[in-house]
């Protein structure tokens, strides 16, 4: 007969065996140089419910918080529209924008002028534009110097862009505008 170490067996596990029809002395044959008894190591599929830590008080810790990562379902929020700035009335006194810019022609005198930069790794752009209240007119200027009508906007790396945005003709009314810029 070989030699067995003693082993604690669970609850479970000792009523399966017991209806097994198994003899005592095979479950629990044990030989005189066996150490102490020890629990084996945690086996199975069943789920740790571990034990919080104490505080001095003898109270278990309170979990730790865990900052909320947001809902990866959720679009981003769309930026902010950069409302034109006054005085803005010639390419020196522009507003800076990024992405956005909005406003509204006050009148038939009023002229409003938005710059951005062409990120270095910008290879093109794409400007879209909205109006509601009347009808307004767009005109660029690349590094200051004014772009003809018919050219085209391309984007250069590094470039400064400026926008003039005024009441086109024959339209008195004051219209607002919104003007988006996005690179890829």
């Amino acid at each position: 007969m070989s030699s067995r170490s003693a082993r604690a067996l669970p609850l479970a596990a000792l009523v399966l065996v017991s209806c097994s029809g198994a003899a005592g002395s095979d479950l629990f044959a044990a030989d005189e140089t066996a150490a102490a008894p020890t629990d084996p190591a945690p086996t199975g599929t069943g789920t740790a419910h571990p034990v919080p830590p104490l505080t001095e008080a003898g109270t278990p810790e309170p979990p730790p918080v865990v900052p909320d990562a947001g809902r990866p379902d959720v679009d981003p929020p769309t930026p902010t529209c950069t409302p034109e700035s006054e005085p803005n009335n010639d390419v020196a006194h522009a507003t800076a924008f990024t992405g956005s810019f909005c406003g509204k022609i006050a009148g038939a005198n009023d002229v409003d002028f938005g710059r951005f930069l062409v990120p270095q790794n910008a290879k093109t752009m794409a400007i879209t534009h909205a109006e509601s209240g009347g009808k307004v007119s767009y005109r660029y200027y690349l590094n200051g110097q004014l772009l003809p009508l018919s050219e085209s906007i391309e984007a250069i790396p590094g470039a400064a862009y400026t926008v003039q945005i005024k009441l086109a003709n024959g339209n008195g009314n004051t219209p607002s505008y919104q003007l988006d810029v996005a690179f890829k």
